[in-house]
């Protein structure tokens, strides 16, 4: 079924709107606490970050995504995509082209000169949907834990 035409996206700025979208945040991040997700939210607050959430009629939340600017010498203003799960029971209806349009859009009124996103390499249904959707591999994105954890 495809999503209702009355479903809406909204915007999210404050940890305690994101708290909402943690269900789908745990199919992403299934060993993640609450406490640490809002955490890591109230630390995203510095750097503006935002979320838009794809709602339907209920106001059920059917899929969030994270978005931030930062400027980069090589290109000048970037949009970084994070954070971005439609609820899998729910993937394959065009949930997710509208969050990522959403962001798209953001990025364009702000001025950003590209959006830019991670997706873990075992994860081959988010490949082919952004590539889909015209994004390129462009480099790799190599993490070095600094604090002696695991981070996966």
């Amino acid at each position: 079924m495809p999503p209702s035409r009355q479903a809406n996206i909204v915007t999210w700025t404050t940890p305690e709107e994101m708290r909402q979208g943690w269900p789908l945040m745990q199919q992403m991040y299934p060993h993640h606490t609450l406490d640490r997700y809002l955490e890591s939210l109230h630390q995203a607050q510095r750097f503006d970050y935002r979320q838009f959430a794809y709602l339907n009629p209920q106001q059920t939340c059917l899929g969030v995504v994270g978005l931030w600017f930062f400027p980069r010498v090589w290109c000048g203003l970037q949009a970084d995509i994070d954070n971005f799960v439609v609820d899998c029971k729910q993937r394959g209806q065009g949930i997710g082209r509208h969050l990522l349009n959403r962001c798209l859009e953001e990025a364009h009124q702000k001025g950003a000169t590209i959006a830019t996103l991670d997706t873990f390499v075992d994860n081959p249904a988010s490949h082919r949907f952004y590539f889909r959707e015209g994004f390129v591999i462009r480099g790799y994105h190599f993490v070095k834990p600094l604090q002696g954890q695991s981070i996966w």
